[in-house]
């Protein structure tokens, strides 16, 4: 009855761990898995039904904003969430378009570097021939989505790239809004 996070347990841990349990079992595991069910017990029957002829760790797109039309909206998470984070500044705004997400990264264990990753988000999003407008990210997310972003741009596509400087839903903090971005170290890196 342990829990992953009571235990040390941390992004970069389960990165580790589903990288190891890849290269000894042969399959992937879905990083969401360790918020999802963060008591080993839950964890270890998630792997016990892992069915071996399909991938789990596949990037999966989903609605997380539902109006007519095609979405003009990419929302990506960071490396151990799922877009549905997005929901709740989305109803805040109350937007009059629908938005997509991806639910888990594709097999960032796998990929040594974010381009990698970038492109093959622009492949699903090239062969389902969705075109977003806009795209946005929180942490690993917000990298993901300025790579993507130069992605699509060297296909003639320009979408608005919006970096979120904190976890969607959490309070703001003075400092954030008194220090612009560009001046931030992680964001300053992140846009130059």
């Amino acid at each position: 009855n342990d829990d992953f996070y009571a235990l040390g347990g941390h992004s970069l841990r389960a990165l580790e761990i589903a990288a190891r349990f890849k290269k000894q079992h042969g399959k992937n595991l879905p990083l969401r898995w360790f918020n999802d069910f963060p008591e080993l017990s839950e964890f270890a029957a998630q792997i016990d039904n892992v069915d071996t002829s399909k991938n789990t760790q596949d990037e999966t797109m989903l609605r997380l904003w539902d109006k007519p039309g095609d979405a003009r909206m990419l929302c990506l998470p960071g490396p151990m969430g799922n877009s549905s984070i997005h929901r709740e500044w989305l109803a805040q705004l109350s937007v009059d378009f629908a938005v997509d997400g991806i639910d888990q990264m594709p097999d960032v264990d796998t990929h040594g570097d974010m381009g990698s990753i970038a492109r093959l988000i622009v492949q699903k999003i090239s062969e389902n021939g969705y075109n977003y407008s806009v795209i946005t990210g929180w942490s690993f997310g917000a990298d993901l989505a300025v790579a993507i972003a130069g992605e699509l741009n060297v296909m003639g596509q320009f979408p608005r790239v919006i970096l979120l400087d904190r976890v969607p839903g959490q309070p703001r903090h003075d400092i954030a809004e008194k220090t612009p971005l560009c001046a931030r170290r992680y964001w300053a890196n992140v846009m130059n």
